[in-house]
């Protein structure tokens, strides 16, 4: 099973670090790597992960390309997702 995350962010003082941590990275990132929480009706949790990409990508304004993969660190679920109502 492989789980990747592919997403699109605007470029700006909250995620201009990302290029340093894509650039620097030496290990799995772990606790955290992705989380989406909506309303605390639904959410998605990677824990560990690295990326594998993340490039900017110009338009009307500027964003970021990011890709992350999941990676299993023996502990933690590849993957969580949380559906409650």
């Amino acid at each position: 099973m492989a789980v990747s995350i592919e997403s699109q962010v605007k470029y700006d003082g909250n995620t201009k670090g990302l290029i340093n941590s894509f650039d620097t990275q030496s290990s799995a990132l772990s606790g955290n790597m992705f989380v989406v929480i909506n309303n605390n009706a639904f959410g998605v949790d990677v824990q560990n992960g690295v990326f594998t990409n993340v490039a900017l990508s110009e338009g009307d304004l500027m964003m970021l390309d990011c890709s992350i993969k999941s990676v299993d660190d023996g502990t933690d679920a590849l993957i969580t997702f949380d559906v409650s109502a």
